[in-house]
């Protein structure tokens, strides 16, 4: 399956926006954790085999691999903020890498 940027951003606003926000007033954030990990295993295949694909080549590509990289920082977050620093330090990797591949 083939999306831009702003069909995942609409995804997401859609469907997990409001329960995140509802999580978070809860301050629930293993379930944060749950449903945001849900969401970025929608990631395309070639953000996961990011080494095997680079450079990216279109600019839908590196739309996606800068909004991916903003989830997996705001995944790192929720591992940070339960106390779980290796975990969010692989998530902050993750979004640096893909940060960069969408440069």
């Amino acid at each position: 399956m083939k999306f831009t940027s702003g069909e995942a951003a609409i995804y997401f606003h859609t469907y997990y926006r409001e329960k995140l926000d509802a999580f978070v007033a809860q301050n629930d954030l293993r379930s944060c954790l749950t449903l945001l990990e849900e969401f970025i295993a929608s990631k395309p295949g070639f953000l996961k085999d990011l080494d095997q694909h680079l450079p990216l080549k279109t600019q839908n590509q590196k739309d996606l691999a800068r909004y991916y990289g903003k989830l997996h920082g705001d995944l790192g977050d929720f591992y940070r903020d339960l106390g779980n620093q290796g975990m969010a330090d692989r998530n902050y990797k993750e979004m640096d890498k893909l940060t960069a591949a969408g440069q």
